[in-house]
């Protein structure tokens, strides 16, 4: 009895191991065979020759497996830096060198700066954008290099860039609020005052300080601690002074006292 049981288990168990072993017989097909022949393959088609241990060892540095495979490959990112624009070339040339100095000193490694003026000069904002794009961009940071919250940056800027990104309907776009917009400046205006009084020998709290009240107040301390004598206060006219009252007028308070005294 127990043999024949052992026999229907058996039995039962040989499709499975069957099965078992076309998988594997498969899987290591396609270790063997497949694989290679596809390594040969797409060897042929890079140029004929496999790839070197060197590059192979540079591809396998370059990845790191705690990063998304989606991080890989990212967007390029264009940066469109725009002001108004003018003709005077120096003023235009102004907004080339900043663009040239963030892109070296601040920009990430894909992104693409680029400067445009709004009107009177070259490049567009639209041709910007369209150079932006021929380099890859997919995405397109609009500044508006404006100090005011004005029509020119609120309403003009945006509007070329909406005419300029209508042509490219792949490419998205963004402007951001104004360079005024940023706090930030209040550090930069007032760095641009204290650069104008600093030369002179006064610092700004010091010209604020000795302005006041309490200034004048500690300058008359100083004067008089060093033995210096403060100005006398202005006299007042004695034009203004009102005239003695007449004899027979009736004399009160400290000036009826002091009568009386000198009678005596």
């Amino acid at each position: 009895r127990r043999a024949s049981k052992a026999a229907s288990t058996i039995k039962a168990l040989l499709p499975m191991a069957s099965r078992l072993c076309v998988f594997f017989g498969g899987m290591l097909t396609l270790a063997i065979v497949v694989v290679p022949t596809a390594a040969l393959l797409g060897s042929s088609r890079a140029g004929g020759r496999p790839a070197s241990p060197q590059h192979a060892a540079e591809a396998s540095s370059s990845f790191d497996p705690r990063v998304s495979p989606h991080a890989y490959g990212g967007r390029q990112v264009g940066v469109l830096i725009v002001d108004h624009g003018s003709r005077v070339a120096a003023a235009n040339e102004r907004l080339e060198r900043l663009c040239e100095a963030y892109a070296r000193t601040r920009a990430r490694d894909r992104w693409v700066v680029r400067p445009a003026h709004m009107e009177l000069a070259r490049p567009s904002v639209a041709d910007a954008f369209d150079a932006l794009v021929a380099e890859g961009c997919e995405f397109v940071v609009c500044h508006p290099y404006f100090l005011g919250e004005g029509r020119h940056a609120m309403e003009d800027v945006p509007r070329l860039l909406a005419e300029a990104n209508a042509r490219h309907p792949d490419v998205a776009s963004v402007v951001t609020p104004p360079l005024g917009a940023n706090p930030l400046v209040m550090d930069i205006l007032h760095d641009s005052i204290l650069a104008a009084v600093e030369p002179r020998g006064l610092q700004a709290e010091d010209a604020a300080f000795e302005n006041s009240f309490f200034g004048a107040v500690a300058a008359a301390i100083k004067d008089a601690e060093e033995g210096g004598s403060s100005p006398p206060p202005p006299q007042e006219d004695s034009s203004s002074e009102p005239p003695p009252p007449p004899a027979s007028a009736a004399v009160t308070g400290i000036g009826a006292v002091e009568a009386l005294a000198a009678e005596k």
